[in-house]
Parts: C-alpha cells; sequence; structure tokens
C-alpha cells in the first residue's frame, strides 16, 4: 500500500515542514509493515513536496496511525497534505534489479462486482457514490476483509484514519 501526500509549503515555512516531515518518517518507519519512505521536493516548483510512505498493507497503514505520538505528530501532517486527489493507493506492481512483480488487487474489478478473493480469505468491496479518495476502511475478521470507500464528503485521508485499529471511521 502507498501513501503519497503534496504539500504546497509557503518558502518561511520550509524549515518548520521539513522537520515536522522527517519527524513523521521516522515515526511511520518505525512501526511494523512499513516498508520504508520518502520526503521529496519538486525541482520545478520547490513550494511543493510530497511524503510518500510503502506499507504492507491497509491493516499495517492503519496499524501504524494507532500510536499516541504518531496520532499526535503524524497525523495532523497528514491532514494538512492537498486533498485534491486520493492519498492512498493499493500497489499493483512492484519493481527492483530489471524485474517486474505483479500484486493482485483487492478491490472489485468494476463497481458492479460485489467481492473478489483476498489471499488467505474473501473481501467485500463497496465502491463510493461519487468520486473520492482511494482510501477505504479495512477490517480484518476471521480470515476476511472488507473494504468499504466513503461517499463523496471531502474528509482527509488522516482524519479518516485518525480513529486508529482497523475499525471503519
Amino acid at each position: 500500500m502507498l501513501l503519497v501526500c503534496r504539500y504546497d509549503v509557503p518558502a518561511p515555512d520550509t524549515d518548520a515542514f521539513l522537520t515536522r516531515a522527517r519527524h513523521a518518517l521516522e515515526l511511520l518507519t518505525a512501526t511494523p509493515g512499513c516498508l520504508g519512505g520518502e520526503l521529496g521536493r519538486a525541482i520545478e516548483e520547490p513550494g511543493r513536496w510530497v511524503l510518500q510512505v510503502r506499507f504492507t498493507s491497509v491493516d499495517a497503514y492503519r496499524r501504524a496511525l494507532s500510536p499516541f505520538p504518531v496520532r499526535e505528530h503524524v497525523v495532523p501532517l497528514l491532514a494538512e497534505a492537498l486533498a485534491d486527489e486520493p492519498a492512498t493507493f493499493e500497489t499493483l506492481a512492484s519493481g527492483a534489479g530489471g524485474a517486474v512483480t505483479a500484486h493482485e488487487s483487492l478491490l472489485a474489478v468494476s463497481p458492479d462486482s460485489a467481492s473478489r478473493p483476498a489471499a488467505g480469505g474473501s473481501a467485500s468491496v463497496s465502491q463510493p457514490a461519487a468520486e473520492d479518495s482511494a482510501l477505504g476502511s479495512r477490517r480484518a475478521v476471521g480470515g476476511s476483509a472488507s473494504v468499504s470507500q466513503p461517499a463523496a464528503g471531502g474528509s482527509t485521508p488522516a482524519s479518516r484514519s485518525a480513529a486508529g485499529g482497523s475499525e471503519p471511521v
């Protein structure tokens, strides 16, 4: 799972943002299930930043947001991300050393599809009523997972996940 948050940071706020983002990376990458992350700045527009963090699963991402220091320092930073596009993505292919590995999607092929098997169980998916973030809520229950996506309403990835744990919000 990929978390990709974009920021528009005014020049006078750059140092404070950099400190906060580095601390966020430190906290997130110390959690089980985090595969790593990067903070980058646009070459063409130095006020535009991106925080990208990889997790083994949606559950690992949600668990990473649960500890108090993360809720205190990371969640507010995530809430400041630009909300004009999705921030969370499933990984469908990964590459290293010239080799590409495909990963099965947990999302339904079409909005009319009700479910698709997931590794070690089954997954049911509800599609959003209107366009919204790719972040849904995932709940593991007895070998199955359900992913539900919120209707359009304009919440940020962090506010939807601020409750932590694996309960849908």
